[in-house]
């Protein structure tokens, strides 16, 4: 058995290792960010009627937290590479593609080569979309915001589906100040009277909403990471 796990880079260049979207850029770096942002709130919000003092004071670490989380992903990444190794499958970084039925051809940075198979399984996950409007290279997506090495600051989340809602949560649970832009209405996959009360609970929170609204451009300012 071969596994083959390329990452093709973002457009400003983030890519990951061995385990997919769920270790590096989903489930487990979001439940972490979450945890800590709901920490926030909890300091801010109740701590000080639970006898704890200067809580107002308390100052979030972007790099502190970034590089946990970072350290915590690649011990997974090399766990996930020894289970492979134990269970005899071959592991190659490179990406693969169909050349006949029976055939695939990879490429690394620094290697390459053809691989017979009698089946072939295809598990390559999703990435963000990010649109059609210009600018849109200038953006970040969920799959960037995870390995960020400093705040992103005042922030535009564009959509409304779960993923963008828990990345404006947390973004705003350590301080930031967040918007969401709806292009028709929060989690249009699910239930429409629970995604219009998770919308009302987030803006009694302090979060903005932007409803129905599309980005038509984005364009780079004279400060540095602003647009």
């Amino acid at each position: 058995v071969a596994c083959f796990d390329f990452v093709t880079p973002t457009y400003h260049g983030t890519k990951w290792g061995l385990g997919g979207t769920c270790v590096n850029v989903g489930c487990i770096p979001k439940k972490l960010m979450h945890y800590a942002g709901s920490i926030g709130n909890v300091l801010h919000r109740d701590a000080a009627e639970f006898g704890w003092q200067n809580v107002d004071n308390g100052k979030h670490d972007w790099s502190t937290m970034q590089s946990m989380i970072g350290n915590y992903i690649k011990s997974l990444n090399f766990s996930y590479k020894v289970q492979l190794r134990s269970a005899n499958v071959t592991y190659l970084d490179g990406l693969a593609q169909f050349i006949d039925p029976h055939t695939i051809e990879w490429k690394s940075l620094t290697k390459s080569g053809r691989v017979t198979f009698n089946q072939a399984i295809i598990a390559t996950g999703g990435r963000p979309s990010y649109g059609n409007f210009p600018g849109r290279e200038l953006c970040i997506s969920s799959d960037d915001i995870f390995w960020l090495k400093k705040n992103p600051g005042k922030t535009l989340i564009i959509g409304a589906a779960y993923i963008a809602l828990e990345c404006a949560s947390f973004l705003h649970h350590i301080g930031n100040d967040v918007t969401v832009m709806i292009r028709s209405r929060p989690l249009r996959t699910m239930d429409h009277q629970c995604g219009e009360m998770i919308c009302e609970l987030m803006e009694r929170d302090g979060l903005r909403f932007i409803m129905p609204a599309n980005p038509r451009s984005f364009s780079a300012t004279q400060k540095p990471d602003k647009l």
